[in-house]
């Protein structure tokens, strides 16, 4: 027994997930490799704003970037970054419409063998705009209170350890 009351949640749903269309173009010139690309989210996934659990996001969203892969096919040495934004739709259950938001991904890496890459990778995210969310009425004023303009941001960095079944293509 505890002293303090405590409350079990759970949740859980089955269904589909919703859509992530995705277009890219690359193009290479020996050692290096570019990308552009185009992808969002169309919000057919089982979603319910009264539910903990969810498959899809409740909102659509565009996001579009490029980015750039350097191989030293003769030395295994490997850098890429990915850059891109990401614009969000409103949510129409919830009114709720995350800000727009960039992001990087990189990683610099070396083959230790055919199949063995080792290196460092890191990820770097920041939200340009504050979300938008219904502040009328008292539970609005509170998160209009608490949260403000939120905007997120989050940044990662560390070792990565990769296999591979096969060298990548060598041209």
């Amino acid at each position: 027994p505890s002293a303090s009351p405590q409350a079990a949640v759970s949740d859980s749903v089955n269904g589909g997930t919703d859509l992530y269309p995705i277009a890219t173009l690359s193009w290479d010139n020996g050692n290096d490799t570019w990308m552009v690309y185009l992808t969002g989210d169309i919000p057919v996934g089982a979603y319910d704003a009264k539910r903990l659990s969810n498959i899809g996001i409740g909102h659509g969203a565009i996001d579009a970037g490029a980015g750039y892969t350097y191989l030293g096919q003769k030395t295994g040495h490997e850098f890429s970054a990915v850059a891109g934004l990401t614009y969000n739709l409103e949510n129409p259950q919830t009114n709720y419409r995350n800000g727009i938001d960039s992001h990087l991904d990189w990683a610099a890496s070396r083959f230790l063998s055919e199949s063995w890459q080792v290196g460092i990778a890191g990820y770097v995210y920041y939200q340009l705009t504050g979300d938008s969310y219904p502040t009328e009425g008292v539970i609005g004023r509170l998160r209009q209170q608490e949260l403000g303009g939120f905007r997120s941001r989050a940044a990662a960095v560390g070792p990565e350890r990769l296999y591979w079944d096969c060298w990548p293509d060598r041209g």
